[in-house]
């Protein structure tokens, strides 16, 4: 009466259609796991060549140096001397 298999009664087109729509569900929980479980997103591979990820900016070298000095994981001496590297070689460039 109401027919049978998956496409509930609407032969190949219904079969079609219901392939379609799990292999989209699939898909999807997949990708969510693999965002969740990735950190920084799927956007961020080659974005972030481009100095951006995801619209976020990504820390230049500078930053990252005063970030480390700022946590405490290089003396003042080292970080003054890394600076001046970073100045020099922005001069070079």
């Amino acid at each position: 009466m109401y027919g049978y298999g998956v496409g509930h009664g609407l032969g190949l087109f219904g079969e079609m259609f219901s392939l379609i729509f799990w292999v989209l569900v699939i898909w999807l929980v997949v990708s969510l796991i693999r965002h969740k479980h990735s950190g920084k997103g799927a956007c961020c591979g080659s974005a972030a060549l481009e100095n951006s990820c995801c619209g976020k900016k990504v820390d230049n070298a500078t930053d990252i140096l005063r970030e480390r000095f700022a946590k405490g994981e290089i003396s003042k001496e080292e970080f003054e001397e890394k600076l001046q590297v970073l100045e020099d070689k922005k001069t070079i460039d």
